[in-house]
């Protein structure tokens, strides 16, 4: 290690020795080039959620992880990391970069979208206890959900932190994805001071798709449905509980939480459940905005153009 001298050199080796262009990287971290380069040239120190899936992308074994993570915050000295792959390791790397390249993405879902919107439910205080650890909980939070998101046909769009959207072309697709999510999610042996609990939301629309982003009123919609939830929670919109409501397995059921008003929002919102015998069924009420009816069969939409539940 001793022709080492900064974190930057050493990821540059790292991802050279995987076969990987800072513009493969950038993708699979999903983050800019430009700061996969300025990371290289010791520009900018990653935060511990990049750091983490920086360690994920460069195929770091589990023991060596949590050390990245505090040398790329600058905790640690440089030296504390092995050597960069070589010899024959570098062409296990080459094989594992190729056989990724050879899967090509998903196209982006167009016309009407499912989206699936997840965070963790109080990151900051998970973070505040669980320092040393967090950054590997959240690669791993978000590798168990890409996996589930992609088997269920689904594309993770972006992630910021530990908010992770995805997009389907089918509303069931994403309802199934969800739930399966939230299953893996609850098995996991999480290495916190407090269990991890996601919420998840679920609202369809038509959006414009630019330079792989979407963009329109259902995102603005889904956040602040999100917002609602609780860790645990699956909540539906009433445009995605139409889609799905008749397709559903008989086991799986819809709940009518009842009315929100929900900010920016003109009109009250009606917010549905997705229930499954294994997984968690009674929340408390949403947590924003003002409840202003109960549970019951589905409502009619409301009236109202661009803020219709058609949006």
């Amino acid at each position: 290690m001793s022709d080492l001298y900064s974190f930057g050199a050493w990821v540059r080796r790292r991802r050279r020795a995987l076969d990987l262009t800072r513009e493969e990287l950038a993708a699979q971290v999903g983050c800019a080039v430009v700061t996969v380069r300025r990371i290289e040239a010791d520009e900018r120190r990653p935060s511990k959620q990049l750091a983490a899936r920086l360690a994920d992308c460069l195929h770091l074994p589990a023991e060596e992880r949590t050390a990245f993570v505090h040398v790329a915050r600058g905790e640690l000295a440089v030296d504390r990391l092995a050597a960069p792959i070589a010899g024959v390791e570098r062409s296990i790397g080459r094989a594992i970069a190729a056989a990724e390249r050879e899967t090509a993405p998903l196209p982006l879902p167009s016309g009407t979208v499912t989206f699936l919107f997840i965070d963790i439910e109080g990151s900051t205080r998970l973070w505040a206890y669980n320092a040393q650890t967090m950054g590997a909980v959240i690669a791993r939070h978000e590798a168990i959900l890409r996996a589930v998101i992609t088997a269920t046909g689904g594309v993770v769009f972006k992630t910021v932190g530990d908010a992770i959207y995805a997009a389907f072309a089918s509303a069931l697709d994403a309802a199934q994805a969800a739930l399966e999510g939230q299953r893996a999610i609850k098995a996991e042996p999480w290495s916190t001071s407090a269990p991890v609990h996601v919420r998840m939301a679920l609202h369809s629309g038509v959006v414009e798709e630019r330079n792989g982003d979407y963009f329109g009123l259902p995102l603005s919609r889904i956040a602040r449905l999100l917002a609602a939830g609780h860790g645990g929670q699956i909540v539906l919109s009433q445009t995605t509980q139409e889609l799905v409501r008749e397709q559903l397995m008989p086991q799986v059921t819809l709940r009518h939480l009842g009315r929100y008003r929900l900010k920016d929002l003109t009109y009250p919102q009606h917010i549905f459940q997705l229930v499954a015998p294994d997984l968690p069924a009674d929340f408390p009420p949403g947590k924003p905005g003002l409840l202003l009816g109960g549970d019951g069969p589905a409502p009619s939409a409301e009236p109202g153009g661009a803020d219709s539940s058609a949006c």
